[in-house]
Parts: structure tokens; C-alpha cells; sequence
């Protein structure tokens, strides 16, 4: 399912009679925050088999993001196909148990078609030099070695996101 731009009518007259007095059309993505007057935060998803690496990233970043996150390939498309993301934070495997899994990459080379202006870091706790060079390869904007450096996963993401 891809996003579609939807038109809201705002509650607040005020800010109805300033939009239209310029004559501009307004796409709202995040109609009830405008309406609020807050600016909503950057989605970011996160995407590893490990809770608990899943929980220290989002523990780190839920004061500049909202934060989804996924365990497995499949939930993390099912999320994708729902909300756009502007950062993905994505582990290259997602099945532990098997040596040979590289989901992560598949996961990343699904993305980068759906949504080329997500910005992608790809993660690993292995050692493989293969593994970086594949996933940079195959579009990730940053390879970072578990675990995370919260400096560099700090100056990482805001060197993605100007």
C-alpha cells in the first residue's frame, strides 16, 4: 500500500482563513499535530532479532523521534508498507541461529526501491568485512559495528538527516 496524500480540513479557523487568504493548498501528513501547532517528529524504525538491542536504540533516540520497530523481516515490512520512515537503523541478520541469514539486506534492498529518500544504517555484531562492503553496495547510507557507539550513532544521524 503505498502512502497517499490526504487533505484534511483544520479545525482552527484562524489558520483556515491564513491558508486560504494566500491561496495556497496545504498537504498535511501529520494533520493532527498541525492543528496543534507541534511539529512532529522524524519517524525512525529499528530493526533487529535482539529486544534488547531494539530497546537501548529507542531508548536513545525517542526524545528526537517517534520509534517503530520490528523483530523480523516480514514485521518490518508490514510497518514499511504502513509509515513512511525517514531513517531505518536496520541489523544485517535477523535470525541469529543462522549463520547464512542476511535478511537485513534484503530488508535494505526493498527500501531503497519503496523509498529512496530513507536514509538506511546498517548494523552487525560480525566481523565480516563482506558484510559492510554488501550492504554500502547495496544502498545503506552507514555500516556501524554492534554495539553501537552512542557518539557515532549520534554524529551519524544527524550528518543523515541535514
Amino acid at each position: 500500500m503505498k502512502w497517499k496524500t490526504n487533505f484534511y480540513v483544520l479545525q482552527n479557523a484562524a489558520k483556515v482563513k491564513e491558508i486560504m487568504g494566500t491561496g495556497l493548498i496545504v498537504y498535511l501528513r501529520n494533520w493532527k499535530n498541525i492543528i496543534n501547532d507541534k511539529t512532529p517528529k522524524p519517524r525512525v524504525l529499528i530493526v533487529d532479532d535482539i529486544p534488547e538491542y531494539v530497546d537501548s536504540i529507542e531508548a536513545y533516540l525517542e526524545d528526537s523521534f517517534e520509534v517503530l520497530k520490528a523483530g523480523s523481516l516480514d514485521n518490518a515490512k508490514k510497518i514499511l508498507e504502513e509509515n513512511i520512515v525517514s531513517l531505518a537503523i536496520i541489523d544485517i541478520r535477523l535470525k541469529e541461529d543462522d549463520p547464512e541469514n542476511k535478511e537485513g539486506l534484503e530488508l535494505l534492498k526493498w527500501l531503497k526501491e519503496k523509498s529512496s529518500e530513507t536514509k538506511i544504517i546498517v548494523m552487525s555484531a560480525y566481523k565480516e568485512f563482506d558484510f559492510a562492503v554488501e550492504a554500502l553496495n547495496a544502498g545503506a547510507d552507514y555500516f556501524m559495528r554492534k554495539p553501537l557507539d552512542p557518539d557515532e550513532l549520534d554524529s551519524t544521524i544527524r550528518q543523515l538527516m541535514e
